[in-house]
């Protein structure tokens, strides 16, 4: 199969450049040919791509109101001049909204879109009214919402990376056919190998990190969804006694929360880490007591899914696909969004050792994320779309 993947985002920090590596390796791996549409990795970054995928370029500005009009702009051009080079693309995937601009008059090929949380509910989960999301426009809250729509209607078939995500999909746009929605969960992406004792000790040095110290480590980009200001009023209400420090590993502002640890007291417990490489996040896995994930909605919930993966207990919010990750009373436990305290006894217990979470105490729900599940899901789903694909008439959207 030839595969064209259209994505805005495969070389920014996060969850969407982990799952575009790992697909896109895993499908040229298995002998396909596939085709990377993207705006360029900053300088000095590496993309982390085999080099059997190959990378088309997508000009963009640097200026974030402007970069993703720019993509949508330059795509159909990009796109059609590639087809000519290399060849008619069997499959057209998007992340999201990537394909927008490419019609299905321009491009009638299988298209296939991967969602991982829909705008619009994380906006409300967030609590943003509508003039908070007019100042978030170059968000996931802002007109993305809108492409998000088009995209969605627009696709033969969509990728849920969660079943909440894809009860999402089918309640907000009526629609779309549950028989065009499938899950298909991610994989977990920490490696097995042991990390060494000087390794640790650098790590939790570098942080500030002092013998008997416990460590409750958050992994994610610090965003409205993420709940930052509620998981560190539950920090507040764990007593001091027990050495417990936040270390909060991920991109993005910190000042107003670091304005909120003032206020709640507890500033000299909070560690903003701030963006680390993928072997320091391993090792970061390695020296937490828990791992604790506060958000008010999640699609999946990568970092979650590691620490199952590897036997870190976790606490975490009974929200969206978290549920569907972490067996609580086995993982770790789930409390309610909005419930400091709740959240708080959970650490407790955790912490005071009375739940037994390890590598041979895995609950089976670890053992559908990987990898190569993803993958070979993925290629079943486009053989399948091409076995019974009758493409759509050239003048729809």
């Amino acid at each position: 199969m030839r595969i064209a993947f259209l994505c805005f985002e495969a070389f920014h920090r996060g969850g969407i450049k982990t799952y575009s590596r790992e697909l896109l390796n895993g499908i040229a791996a298995a002998g396909h040919q596939v085709v990377l549409f993207s705006p360029s990795p900053p300088p000095g970054a590496s993309p982390g791509l085999d080099t059997a995928v190959q990378v088309q370029s997508v000009n963009v500005t640097n200026l974030r109101m402007t970069s993703a009009l720019a993509y949508w702009w330059n795509m159909p051009r990009v796109f059609h001049r590639a087809e000519r080079r290399i060849g008619r693309f069997d499959i057209v995937h998007s992340n999201v909204y990537a394909d927008l601009t490419l019609t299905r008059r321009a491009a009638p090929r299988v298209r296939v879109v991967t969602v991982y949380h829909l705008g619009s509910t994380a906006a409300a989960s967030a609590g943003l009214r509508l003039p908070s999301r007019l100042l978030r426009l170059s968000s996931e809250y802002g007109p993305a919402v809108i492409a998000e729509g088009v995209c969605l209607k627009r696709a033969d078939h969509i990728i849920a990376i969660s079943n909440f995500t894809r009860s999402d999909v089918l309640k907000r746009y009526p629609d779309v056919a549950s028989e065009q929605v499938s899950v298909i969960y991610l994989g977990t992406t920490l490696e097995s190998r042991l990390t060494s004792a000087e390794e640790k000790t650098r790590l939790r040095r570098s942080w500030g990190i002092v013998n008997g110290e416990r460590i409750a480590l958050g992994v994610g980009r610090l965003e409205d969804r993420k709940g930052i200001p509620f998981l560190l009023q539950a920090i507040s209400h764990v007593h001091s006694v027990r050495n417990l420090k936040l270390v909060l590993v991920g991109s993005g502002p910190t000042d107003a929360y670091e304005a909120i640890a003032r206020r709640l007291g507890i500033a000299d417990r909070v560690v903003f880490a701030g963006y680390v490489d993928d072997s320091t996040l391993r090792v970061a896995y390695r020296i937490a007591d828990v791992l604790v994930h506060a958000a008010s909605m999640e699609g999946f919930g990568l970092g979650v899914a590691d620490a199952v993966a590897i036997g870190l207990p976790v606490v975490a919010t009974r929200v969206g696909s978290i549920p569907e990750v972490v067996t609580d009373g086995v993982d770790g436990y789930l409390v309610d969004y909005g419930d400091p305290k709740a959240f708080a006894d959970a650490l407790t217990k955790v912490l005071d050792g009375t739940l037994l979470v390890g590598e041979g105490s895995r609950s089976p729900t670890s053992k559908r994320f990987s990898w190569e599940t993803t993958v070979r899901a993925t290629l079943d789903l486009y053989e399948r779309l091409l076995s019974v694909s009758i493409p759509r008439s050239v003048h729809s959207n």
